[in-house]
């Protein structure tokens, strides 16, 4: 296991080297978070948060949204994958961290759980003339999904906020941060501030997403039935008039298999594959029983990447960029199922309909 101290290093390394190909005060904005979370953030940086990059206003016209048939179909014709492919044997020594990539607008404020402008909701993303908000709040997840939801928005005619603190799930439970062992003070700070700043932006759309499985005590994980308490408070404090509150479920783990096991594997990718017992939360039926007492929709993550078995190669992409989070090119081809699931036709959609 890689030592706290490593993967900061890490994980703030692919930050800032990201930065580099940002300009203006969008750089400011997220360099900031760089810099207040190396300093005092007790959120773990074990899990990498995202990396943002630049897109050219003048690049071609995006292809066609994947359905989620195209998806199914994908998820379906992985589990006989053999050999892996060209594209991805090539691709497995690189970084492909998800996070929003176009153009936004960015503010800097401060808040009193001292979380970096830029991930409470400091940059707006998507269609920066729109009239329609979409919020994403959660852990690192939420940074990771707010890449698809940024092409979502843009294809939708809505603009993105994102509100995320790596480390810091969703429910309204005390954690344990990992990086330090106690009490993770500014993960509960966080809860106490996010929903009523992102209420009082009346949001037409609020995402929730995180992963489901945290300390809630020095060694002792959150059980199902704290993990639905916990996120019911939270999904009951983001309900109100003019809101729709949906939740992205968390997404396997590819636990013990990483970039390595395909290199090893490259003509049996199978051996990379993980079974959903192996790879699934089983904090998975808490949050399905939080969104269903809440009465909001619920989107599992499980089929996004698996059938009989979890796949680390679907469509001739790398699925995880580490064992938590999907690579930004599996994302963006999830973009156009998660669309579907949150029902936000396409402008070009709307207007005919």
């Amino acid at each position: 296991m890689i030592a706290p101290s490593t993967k900061t290093k890490g994980y703030f390394m692919r930050i800032r080297h990201a930065l580099q190909a940002i300009g203006g005060l969008t750089c400011a904005v997220l360099l900031a978070a760089c810099s207040s979370n190396a300093a005092s953030s007790p959120a773990t940086p074990t899990k990498p948060a995202a990396r943002s990059s630049s897109t050219s206003s003048t690049a071609a016209a995006a292809p066609a949204p994947t359905t989620t048939a195209q998806m199914t179909a994908a998820v379906e014709a992985a589990q006989s994958l053999r050999a892996v492919p060209s594209s991805v044997e090539t691709s497995l020594t690189m970084d492909d961290n998800a996070f929003p990539r176009g153009h936004s607008q960015c503010v800097t404020a401060t808040n009193s759980a001292n979380i970096p402008s830029g991930q409470f909701g400091g940059c707006t993303f998507g269609d920066l003339t729109s009239s329609k908000l979409m919020v994403v709040y959660g852990d690192s997840h939420a940074g990771m999904w707010a890449a698809g939801l940024e092409s979502i928005a843009q294809r939708a005619g809505w603009k993105l906020k994102l509100f995320m603190l790596s480390g810091c799930p969703a429910p309204d439970l005390n954690f344990i941060s990992y990086q330090t062992e106690a009490p993770n003070t500014q993960c509960t700070a966080f809860h106490a501030i996010a929903p009523p700043a992102i209420n009082a932006l009346h949001a037409g759309l609020v995402v929730v997403t995180s992963e489901s499985i945290e300390q809630v005590a020095r060694g002792v994980y959150a059980t199902p039935a704290q993990w639905k308490t916990g996120l019911t408070a939270t999904l009951h404090s983001l309900q109100q008039s003019g809101t729709t509150v949906t939740m992205i479920g968390d997404i396997p783990q590819w636990s013990g298999s990483k970039a390595t096991c395909l290199a090893a594997n490259a003509s049996n990718v199978q051996v990379c594959a993980l079974t959903t017992t192996k790879a699934v939360s089983p904090n998975l039926s808490g949050e399905a029983g939080a969104a269903q007492s809440s009465g909001v929709t619920y989107i599992p993550g499980t089929p996004f990447v698996c059938a009989t078995k979890c796949e680390p190669v679907i469509n001739g992409m790398r699925v995880y960029n580490d064992e938590y989070h999907f690579t930004n090119a599996y994302v963006q081809y999830l973009s156009g199922p998660l669309q579907e699931a949150l029902n936000l036709p396409a402008v070009s959609e709307s207007a005919a309909g």
